[in-house]
């Protein structure tokens, strides 16, 4: 193996435009697979085994049951919701909330009804049928409020004139009874308000009065296409608006694109601190690869060799959609562990270059690269192949969000490995020969008669740590803050088999409690031996 790593790093020494275009090949190739990217946000989907039954109930359920609708809800907290002061700002944000318009379409337009389960009926004739179970049915906007107690068709002027004796009264009926109109023989579970209050109190004759918080729920018809743009503008509506509330009172929303919202901020955020990583990166790279001099600095190398980090991220996700393979709410780390593996890799193979011995160190760059390559292409094969086997083990899993990140994982590691053999050596084969050749690291000016400042022949990394960190490390003060004991140390304990003999072995059994007081390591305060107390049970019992 160490032969064919030689041959391979001296034939890419020779010909290292062929083998950098090659690897720009495999990564354009690859990365057309993200023309087929597809996210995963269902929880069925990401957590259900393929043939779990579970999942073939929701298959069922989806089929045979039309999900058209998208959920708002707002909680209102206060010490006491049922006060007239509370409901009344609970009417102007229901107020409000009715008022918000989005491309033209208001609350009217976007709501689903009654009917909306049913897309493909005649609406006159459903409406005639249910009619014969309730009389005065109309297919109106759904919505679960506190305040339907009061208010009929919207109208918000009775929840103004409420006293708390009302209040305590009117919700006390229908806490105890749920509402059913005259002619209905049926019940309306929106009008039941019981489940919508949360903490309440009653007093010594039964009446409520008090609850700690109440939930509002609008529902959205979900093939709307404005629904989602209705549902922004409910958010800034509800929590972002200039709203005064009566002291104590506190407003939380949620709706049905808030958990892609909150996914989408994550992704933007990875995006930022991805971006962040990737400069720091790039810099300590610069820093650590080159010199502090016009021709030993390998600014273009380094820049060059913290891109094949993208590249395998882009090859390893074309790779992974290729092979049907979702993107899953864990993948936005993938990139920061394929950004320390690339960089790893990295270090190593100039850590070899640097290491070679005089006699390695010739003229002919590209048996310098063979050298190169078989000291370094060992190790960075081996701890590739150990990761990809590990995350190939993962791809066994049941779970279809792990098993498809374990894939992506692999896949990443596998680019990484053969896009640093190929790119990156090919790179440091084109540097090689412009060190060799004197030119400006930058410029690639040819420099006549250049010499390396002092400066730049020390080697500041090695100096630091044998120096300073090394020293500092190797006092007894440091040792002991190096060496971390938790506060409170561990929990253990000590079990006694079948075979004790609890009379009998009497003694044995508190020479052993007084071995563990004896103990330096243990702290006495949390030693606990039940047979001790036992035996003073029985002092004083028997």
């Amino acid at each position: 193996s160490l032969k064919l790593l030689r041959r391979l790093g001296k034939l890419i020494g020779t010909r290292p435009v062929t083998f950098l275009l090659l690897s720009l090949a495999i990564c354009v190739a690859s990365s057309f697979g993200l023309t087929l990217w597809k996210e995963e946000v269902d929880e069925i989907q990401l957590f259900m085994p393929k043939d779990s039954e579970i999942r073939m109930d929701a298959s069922w359920v989806e089929d045979n049951f039309r999900d058209e609708l998208r959920f708002e809800s707002v909680i209102v907290e206060a010490d006491n919701v049922l006060t007239p002061h509370v409901l009344a700002a609970i009417a102007d944000l229901e107020t409000d909330v009715r008022k918000i318009v989005t491309s033209g379409h208001d609350w009217s337009d976007v709501c689903a009804r009654y009917l909306t389960w049913f897309p493909n009926v005649n609406e006159s004739s459903a409406i005639s049928e249910i009619r014969e179970y309730m009389e005065d049915f109309q297919d109106n906007c759904i919505y679960q409020s506190l305040l339907r107690i009061w208010t009929q068709n919207g109208t918000m002027e009775p929840i103004y004139k409420l006293d708390e004796e009302a209040i305590i009264k009117s919700v006390t009926n229908a806490v105890n009874s749920v509402r059913k109109k005259p002619g209905h023989k049926f019940t309306s579970a929106l009008e039941n308000i019981k489940p919508l209050l949360s903490g309440i109190r009653k007093d010594s004759k039964g009446y409520v009065i008090g609850a700690k918080a109440t939930i509002l729920n609008w529902i959205l018809k979900k093939t709307n296409n404005w629904s989602p743009d209705w549902e922004l503008e409910f958010i800034k509506t509800v929590l972002f608006s200039n709203r005064t509330l009566p002291p104590g009172v506190k407003i939380y929303a949620v709706t049905t694109r808030s958990y892609e919202d909150t996914l989408a901020q994550v992704l933007e955020n990875n995006i930022t601190l991805l971006s962040a990583g990737f400069s720091l990166i790039i810099i300590y790279v610069m820093i650590m690869l080159g010199r502090f001099n016009s021709v030993e600095q390998r600014l273009y190398l380094s820049l060059l060799g913290v891109s094949i980090v993208g590249q395998a991220i882009m090859a390893s996700y074309g790779a992974s959609f290729y092979m049907g393979f979702f993107w899953g709410p864990i993948h936005p780390v993938l990139p920061f562990l394929l950004l320390g593996i690339g960089v790893d890799n990295i270090f190593i193979i100039m850590q070899s270059l640097d290491n070679l011995k005089k006699e390695d160190r010739g003229e002919d760059v590209a048996e310098r690269m063979g050298q190169v390559l078989r000291q370094a292409g060992v190790s960075i094969t081996v701890t590739s192949l150990t990761d990809i086997v590990a995350f190939a083990v993962g791809t066994m899993t049941v779970m279809p969000f792990l098993r498809s990140f374990c894939v992506f994982a692999s896949m990443g590691i596998l680019f990484l490995y053969i896009f640093v053999i190929l790119f990156f050596m090919s790179c440091l084969t084109i540097d090689e020969r412009r060190l060799q050749q004197n030119r400006d690291g930058c410029t690639c000016i040819p420099q006549t008669n250049w010499k390396p400042n002092d400066c730049s022949k020390r080697d500041l990394q090695k100096e630091i740590l044998k120096k300073y960190i090394g020293p500092v490390l190797m006092k007894t003060p440091v040792k002991v803050c190096v060496v971390y004991f938790p506060e409170y140390g561990k929990r253990a304990a000590v079990y006694l088999g079948n075979d004790i003999n609890y009379y009998d072995d009497k003694d044995k059994l508190f020479e052993l409690y007084s071995r563990l007081k004896e103990n330096k390591y243990i702290n006495q305060d949390t030693l606990e031996f039940w047979y001790t107390a036992f035996q003073d049970w029985l002092s004083e019992n028997c």
